[in-house]
């Protein structure tokens, strides 16, 4: 078994260590009567298990997870990678030699390969402001981005068109991704990600192409052969 070792934690180096195990101590005592006194004997924290199911112990009213005070601690990271990634999987084995840093990319892949954990999506993200429900109807709806916008302030333009046109959301709605082909133009065409509503946004919007092309996902020369009536010219929006 390794030997356990003990660093100041940093920014906090009068106050705390923390352990190649994980451990977290208290150095200091803070009373109202005589101020900051140092501790005889090293308290052991406790720390909290925060909702993700990380241990996590506040630091002068901050919260830090311990796998990060380690991982600064003990580990380089020479390419400034922002995660620490546990390789068993086990959220609350912080020992040294358990972490590494990772991207977000590199995090999810070892999640996938290594520990067989399938990424969360659609309604099961916890930022997810949309139920299975809600995406299935916006993938059905003949209303436009805007007006649905409006029903779900909260969930961008480029999502909601992401639905539709079936970049996200298509293990509930089905969908697959589509693009417009260019022998066949309007809403006759099966594969078509705008319908009129969204072509008479563009063609009246003040917004610029790049803009445009951002929230609908359709390249900046499609926008310009609709705003200049090259496509969807059945519309006839040059009346």
């Amino acid at each position: 078994m390794c030997e356990e070792i003990w660093k100041p934690i940093l920014g906090y180096e009068k106050y705390y260590l923390v352990s190649s195990m994980g451990v977290v101590v208290s150095l200091i005592f803070n009373s109202k009567l005589t101020g900051e006194i140092t501790r005889k004997t090293p308290l052991v924290l406790k720390g909290n298990i925060n909702s993700d199911g990380y241990r996590s112990y506040c630091l002068k009213g901050k919260n830090y997870r311990a796998n990060r005070l380690v991982a600064i601690a003990f580990i380089p990271n020479p390419d400034n990678k922002p995660e620490v990634n546990h390789k068993n999987g086990v959220k609350l084995d912080n020992s040294v030699d358990n972490l590494e840093w990772a991207t977000r990319s590199e995090n999810e892949l070892h999640a996938y390969k290594v520990l067989n954990i399938k990424a969360a999506c659609g309604e099961q993200k916890k930022m997810s402001y949309l139920k299975n429900k809600d995406a299935l109807f916006i993938s059905q709806s003949t209303l436009s981005i805007s007006e649905l916008n409006k029903m779900y302030p909260k969930v961008g333009r480029k999502a909601i068109f992401n639905i539709k046109s079936g970049i996200s959301w298509k293990h509930v709605t089905g969908l697959s991704k589509i693009k417009l082909p260019k022998n066949s133009e309007g809403t006759k065409n099966p594969s078509c990600i705008l319908n009129e509503n969204s072509v008479r946004e563009i063609f009246y919007s003040p917004e610029k192409t790049s803009k445009l092309s951002i929230t609908y996902n359709i390249s900046v020369s499609t926008i310009k052969a609709i705003k200049s009536g090259r496509l969807w010219k059945h519309l006839n929006l040059h009346k």
